[in-house]
């Protein structure tokens, strides 16, 4: 399989290897999907990261013996989008590598 990297960076000398070998270019698809699922990592990075401070923020409002319910609800929405996006994010990894293993070395 090709690496990614070597597309990303030189996408003209790929387009004119498959091209030699008379193959379909669908180098403009994998680079479309590999930066659709580039974007989805930092979305979810951001909202893990986001989870995960709230979280905090939630023991402490805990411990003063205060009421989370809103945060935790809050936080609730957010756990069900990343698993939303992680299930998009596995299903764009599956046609990107599908992709990648059709391009000729």
């Amino acid at each position: 399989m090709l690496d990614i990297k070597i597309i990303r960076e030189q996408p003209e000398v790929v387009r004119a290897a498959i091209k030699a070998k008379r193959t379909d270019d669908i180098t403009d698809e994998v680079l479309a999907l590999d930066g659709e699922r580039r974007t989805l990592i930092s979305r979810v990075e951001v909202l893990k990261n986001k989870r995960n401070t709230v979280s905090e923020e939630i023991a402490r409002i805990k411990r003063k013996g205060e009421n989370a319910d809103d945060v935790i609800t809050e936080m609730k929405v957010v756990s069900d989008e990343i698993t939303d996006l992680d299930v998009i994010l596995r299903e764009l990894e599956l046609k990107l590598n599908h992709l990648l293993d059709s391009i000729p070395n």
